[in-house]
């Protein structure tokens, strides 16, 4: 498949990904189990395929050097440094922008948390030593100020706490944006780039299909296991304590988790594999600038489910959003030419 399919390919995935993604507030506000389940299910259905895929895909005619491949690739992914940050930045973001979306409107919480894509181009720039142009920073100012005017829209019921949750938004915008920086590197990364190299060296011996699974497996693995940790625990030492906290306060019968794990698998593991083919295909900018989309899903999903309010300012916003998305996706693709004076050099 040449280079240009692929850019369009991971162009539309992204745009279904993110399709995916602004369904989330749908089903956490509307299912009644404990928001631990909630987190948990968000990353289980994601590593137990995953897992499965990277076990099944060395096949090899002697079973007992199968097994060593696969134990010395899961090492590989899991244990090191690198997955280190990008997964406990993962974990915190789940946490940090769940509660983000289960209290906030829609039209809110994700255009606040869409800054994310806009931090991950500065990291990218600091952390990776990676190039970017002037048009691509414009972009993503362009787009930041339509994010501003949409989030400061008038609302009808101010939520508790508003401003701070407003701040959680953006902590989780800059956990994601860490976790999804670690997922690539380049010559000039300045931290851990020895242990990211040993993940480089073993995706470059792999098909996509097996990047994308590891992709989802290194982000999703460790906050699982946390996640499940914190069951084990709540139910066995803590089993009569903290039953109306946040994290474990619900309605947890069969029909509410069936629901739950249902839905999470479809919305997350669909979202994590489009997310993973994109982020594979398209250079850090054309991502960034894509995901920013989210907004526009999240101002027609919240009319749709919640009837939250459609008023100028919002129209306004989404415009400029826009605007900001397409100027981003020009800037990276149509003057790379003009990198002398353009670009701001590594």
């Amino acid at each position: 498949m040449n280079m240009n399919m692929n850019y369009i390919l991971g162009v539309l995935a992204i745009l279904f990904a993110v399709g995916l993604f602004s369904l989330n507030p749908v089903l956490l506000k509307s299912n009644n189990a404990s928001f631990i389940y909630k987190a948990l299910f968000s990353t289980i259905t994601v590593v137990i395929p995953s897992f499965i895929y990277i076990l099944m895909n060395n096949k090899k005619n002697n079973e007992i050097d199968n097994e060593i491949d696969n134990i010395e690739e899961i090492k590989i992914l899991l244990l090191n440094k690198n997955t280190y940050i990008s997964s406990i930045a993962y974990f915190f973001y789940t946490v940090v922008f769940f509660y983000c979306q289960q209290t906030l409107p829609m039209s809110i919480s994700l255009p606040v948390f869409m800054l994310y894509p806009f931090i991950l181009l500065l990291l990218n720039r600091v952390i990776n030593k990676d190039s970017i142009n002037i048009g691509e920073v414009t972009g993503g100012i362009i787009t930041f100020i339509g994010i501003i005017i949409l989030s400061k829209s008038p609302l009808k019921v101010k939520p508790p706490n508003y401003m701070f949750k407003i701040l959680l938004c953006l902590v989780a915008a800059f956990c994601c944006a860490s976790a999804y920086l670690f997922l690539k590197t380049s010559e000039d990364r300045v931290i851990v780039k020895e242990e990211s190299d040993k993940i480089v060296q073993l995706k470059k011996e792999k098909d996509m299909t097996y990047n994308i699974h590891a992709n989802m497996l290194l982000l999703n693995g460790i906050p699982a296991l946390i996640f499940i940790l914190i069951i084990l625990i709540k139910n066995t030492i803590f089993r009569h304590k903290y039953n109306n906290t946040m994290l474990f306060k619900g309605d947890n019968n069969f029909k509410s988790i069936g629901q739950l794990l249902l839905y999470s698998f479809i919305l997350q593991y669909g979202c994590n594999l489009l997310q993973q083919y994109g982020f594979i295909n398209l250079d850090t900018v054309t991502y960034s600038a894509l995901v920013n989309a989210s907004v526009v899903f999240a101002f027609i999903y919240g009319k749709i489910f919640f009837k939250e309010t459609i008023n100028l300012q919002k129209i306004v916003g989404i415009i400029v959003i826009i605007s900001g998305i397409s100027f981003d996706i020009y800037s990276s693709t149509r003057i790379k030419d003009h990198k002398g004076f353009l670009f701001i050099k590594r």
